[in-house]
């Protein structure tokens, strides 16, 4: 009987056996190739006569394995490339020939080591009625619903990783390129892997006008070019240079109205090209009145995700980072320290993430924050410090800071504890504000430690009336006659107060609107 004889009965006998029809269907399709290839492929490749060794033994050939084709000798791990006897229709090492086989607690299933934990392996192999536990990669464990099974055993997160030669590569942040076969932030055409240009931020306060500076950088394939994507309230200035600079070259972004926030976003490219863009958020958050503050800033862009906190020297007790509803905890903050927190796992593509910044303490304390897509370097050169960003002037120049908003990025809400309990009245020409916890009663009891604008004007402060509660002090500030109608927008400033653990408290509540009791 010639070979091909030999493979007609074997068809027969399989299609006659007791195994699913799809089943035998695949396997003489799987012996039909082996004929087929046997006259173009050298050994070990081809079919020839059967073995004797089982699914999951050692091997070297096809030869060697037992069965009527279903078999073939496959390797199975990496980078070593073993060989042994699997089923055609396995993936891995996944033959078997008991339980204890298996990875995790797959369990073993005609020789395959199955998902199908308490159900029914179909023909197509879906298991119906299943209960996923665990996917084997290469004697690791997966969790089949949430990764994937990568070259050599690794398991990548589906949601946020792509599998590069046997690495997951962030799919925000990176591309797998194929000529270097690893995770890059770009890859050029033939490949290879491209950097992004480095950006890096300085800012400072003074006097107006209020100023940050961006640096685009890129050391390996040169800068391109470096241009404005947004600019809302802030004149952006970028010098000439030389396409393919290796040397930094610095934008110079001024503020238009310092009362208000400002949003910009610029973006560098290298030769390659790769492009990197910068629209960080920066800003004071402090507690004027009451014993948390809160700030909601929107917009985001994905790559936005380094947070770096800068306590004052009456500093935040804690600071909560909420991005897109992830929750990031600072505890247990001392005086003047820097905090460093990446928020990456909770970022969002499309550049719509929104961060909420809440910090805790005493009245006074205040923090300086940056979010930016580049960890700053620790030294005096990248410093943050309250200083720069104007958050601890010195006594007497709470009115000064209250005119100079030291707010970078798309602010859409700041409120405080005690915000909404502060108020101007009209027919009694008062203002009143709420501090929160306790306060020495005599500092706040002075008349020379508080100043009021009337719609940008000074007017004189005549009585100031403290009130004790049982976790606050409201005090209010009687001005004189005729000064405050219905409608005028009125800011209270005060300096050199003193907390309960005696540490000075400086602020501002406003613009307050002022309103007219009938």
């Amino acid at each position: 009987m010639n070979r091909n004889e030999l493979l007609f009965d074997d068809i027969s006998r399989v299609l006659a056996s007791s195994i699913p029809r799809r089943q035998a269907l695949r396997l003489v399709a799987g012996g039909i190739g082996g004929v087929i290839l046997s006259a173009v492929w050298p050994r070990p490749f081809a079919y020839a006569a059967f073995g004797n060794k089982t699914c999951g033994k050692r091997c070297t050939g096809n030869g060697q394995c037992a069965g009527s084709g279903e078999l073939t000798c496959r390797p199975v791990t990496e980078p070593k490339k073993e060989l042994e006897c699997c089923l055609n229709t396995c993936g891995g090492k996944c033959c078997c020939e008991s339980n204890t086989e298996c990875c995790g607690s797959l369990e073993c299933y005609n020789k395959v080591c199955s998902t199908c934990v308490g159900g029914v392996l179909q023909d197509n192999g879906i298991c119906k009625n299943q209960q996923i536990k665990t996917l084997c990669c290469n004697g690791n464990c997966c969790d089949p619903i949430a990764e994937d099974c990568c070259y050599g055993g690794t398991c990548c997160k589906k949601a946020t990783e792509v599998c590069c030669n046997g690495k997951c590569c962030n799919k925000r942040t990176q591309k797998c390129c194929t000529s270097a076969l690893m995770c890059c932030a770009c890859c050029t055409e033939d490949g290879k892997c491209c950097d992004k240009p480095t950006i890096s931020m300085t800012w400072w306060h003074g006097n107006p006008p209020l100023q940050m500076q961006m640096a685009f950088r890129e050391a390996a394939e040169g800068l391109a070019t470096v241009s404005i994507l947004k600019a809302v309230n802030v004149t952006v200035d970028i010098p000439d240079f030389v396409p393919g600079t290796k040397d930094p070259v610095v934008a110079t972004l001024t503020k238009i109205d310092p009362t208000q926030p400002a949003r910009f976003a610029l973006r560098g490219c290298s030769n390659c090209p790769c492009c990197g863009t910068g629209d960080p958020v920066a800003t004071t958050l402090k507690l004027n009145t009451g014993r948390w503050a809160r700030q909601r800033f929107g917009n985001l862009g994905e790559e936005e995700y380094f947070v770096t906190v800068e306590n004052g020297h009456f500093g935040l007790h804690e600071l909560t980072v909420d991005m897109n509803g992830k929750l990031f905890e600072l505890r247990k903050l001392r005086d003047g320290e820097r905090r460093d927190l990446n928020v990456s796992s909770a970022m969002v593509a499309g550049g719509h993430n929104v961060v909420i910044l809440t910090g805790r303490g005493e009245v006074g304390a205040s923090a300086t924050i940056m979010i930016s897509d580049t960890k700053l370097p620790k030294g005096p050169s990248a410093m943050i410090a309250g200083e720069i960003m104007g958050a601890h002037l010195e006594p007497g120049m709470e009115r000064l800071r209250a005119h100079q908003n030291l707010v970078w990025g798309d602010l859409v809400e700041e409120t405080e504890e005690t915000t909404h309990l502060a108020f101007a009245e009209a027919s009694g020409q008062t203002a009143q504000v709420v501090f929160g916890g306790r306060m020495d009663l005599n500092s706040v009891s002075e008349l020379a430690r508080y100043e009021v604008e009337v719609n940008g004007r000074p007017v004189r402060v005549e009585i100031v009336e403290p009130s004790v509660g049982s976790d606050s002090v409201t005090v209010t500030l009687r001005l004189a006659n005729h000064e405050l109608r219905s409608g005028d927008n009125v800011i209270v400033f005060w300096d050199g107060l003193l907390g309960d653990a005696g540490h000075l408290v400086s602020g501002h509540a406003g613009p307050l609107v002022v309103r007219s009791l009938q």
